[in-house]
């Protein structure tokens, strides 16, 4: 999706979560996030990628504010994110819930700030 929104125009900043990479079987690329950016530059565009640990109920407040600090406007914020637990409903720990909805839902939820600029559409 990033790539798609590069070739449209738009400059994206997105985020990763290494540490729920590094409990999946597919492991971790540390250097995957650094090679998107770099993709997107040799297109033309311009993106930044973001560690965030988007379980924490402040990081998306963090995430804007350095966004909106970096130089140049940034068209998309791309929350790449999920956490997942190969569970089912009765296994599922209340702990791992928590962590689904505080994740999966909570984070991209639009929730305007106040002073804030970005537009939900």
């Amino acid at each position: 999706m990033v790539l798609d929104l590069v070739r449209a125009g738009w400059d994206v900043a997105f985020t990763h979560w290494t540490a729920q990479d590094e409990r999946m079987p597919w492991g971790v690329d540390p250097e995957a996030p650094e090679e998107l950016r770099k993709h997107v530059e040799s297109l033309g565009g311009r993106a930044r990628a973001i560690e965030a640990d988007l379980s924490d109920p402040v990081a998306p407040a963090r995430l804007f504010d350095g966004v909106e600090r970096e130089p140049g406007n940034v068209t998309a914020l791309m929350l790449c994110h999920c956490a997942s637990v190969d569970s089912g409903l009765l296994d599922t720990t209340v702990e791992s819930f928590d962590l689904h909805v505080a994740v999966n839902a909570r984070t991209g939820s639009p929730r305007p700030r106040p002073g804030s600029s970005p537009t939900w559409g």
